[in-house]
């Protein structure tokens, strides 16, 4: 069977009804496709106050603490793990106070995000273009740590839950 083969109409028994292996594969294809939906759920908001209308800050996968001037934010999170990665604009001019322990680190002692994302900076780009921040996570009993970065510019914000290099 070649990949052009699932491309095909699904064929029918004479009684109209599909055939156990076709029925199975197409099963699979659905659960496998809806788990990575649902254990990994990608947004976009428009603004910080779209996302807090939407309820993203109450359940904890954007920080409160992210400037209200917040732009084009795009954020995935995984609900086993419970890591996720927020991107977003800001005015060059705004005020953005961090958590107090947050602590500057190089990027070399970054947690990388659990995630590969089209819109998220290349290690490239991050390592020569943005300065970054170890924060304490939020439940003291995980091992998971809040990263941030802000783009040299100021313009362009990174947030993120990821466990520490090991």
């Amino acid at each position: 069977m070649n990949m052009l083969d699932c491309l095909r109409p699904l064929s029918l028994t004479s009684a109209g009804m599909m055939r156990p292996r076709e029925l199975a594969f197409l099963f699979l294809l659905v659960a496998t496709l809806s788990g990575c939906w649902l254990e990994r759920p990608e947004t976009s908001y428009a603004t910080m106050a779209e996302a807090k209308e939407r309820g993203a800050i109450a359940r904890g996968w954007i920080p409160d603490w992210i400037p209200a001037s917040a732009t084009n934010m795009r954020e995935i999170h995984d609900m086993d793990t419970n890591e996720s990665m927020l991107a977003f604009d800001i005015p060059a001019s705004a005020s953005w106070s961090l958590p107090a322990d947050c602590r500057t680190v190089a990027f070399s002692d970054i947690g990388p995000p659990g995630f590969s994302r089209s819109w998220w900076p290349t290690a490239e780009e991050q390592e020569s273009s943005y300065d970054f921040q170890r924060c304490a996570g939020d439940d003291p009993h995980a091992p998971m740590l809040q990263w941030v970065g802000r783009h040299k510019s100021g313009n362009r914000g990174l947030h993120w839950y990821a466990y520490p290099r090991q």
